[in-house]
């Protein structure tokens, strides 16, 4: 890992830790003319240092990568999509207009409450039996 301490506020600033493991698993150590086998000790520190930059102070580099980094991004194959392609847009649901939520809120008010001629909201009518 690389590291430095912020002057400014005097914290510690680490890099992601890099490894021969991460190496391997990314395909670092086995490329051709890979020096990674031969120079294990620098690559790490040129890769910590890189993250590092990228990480805490991407204006050093000044959006340049280092060789390692570039030799590291691989092409893909990918297909473009247009807009014919996309599904279409659907329309939102209409919003409740304020006269109807008004309504709402005081149906919700006055819900369990008995005025007359009517039974609350929450119960069913009641029926006399002879």
């Amino acid at each position: 890992m690389a590291y430095a301490i912020e002057k400014a506020t005097g914290k510690e600033l680490v890099s992601p830790p890099v490894s021969i493991r991460m190496a391997v698993g990314e395909g670092w150590y086995s490329k051709d003319g890979s020096k990674w086998p031969t120079m294990p000790e620098l690559m790490l520190r040129y890769r910590a240092a890189s993250y590092w930059v990228s990480t805490f102070a991407p204006e050093m580099s000044m959006g340049f990568r280092t060789t390692e980094e570039a030799q590291d991004i691989v092409d893909v194959d990918y297909e473009e999509i247009n807009d014919t392609a996309l599904p279409a847009p659907t329309k939102p649901k209409p919003r409740p207009t304020t006269a109807a939520m008004e309504d709402a809120k005081d149906r919700l008010r006055n819900r369990g409450t008995k005025t007359a001629g009517t039974e609350p909201a929450n119960q069913q009518p009641s029926i006399d039996m002879p």
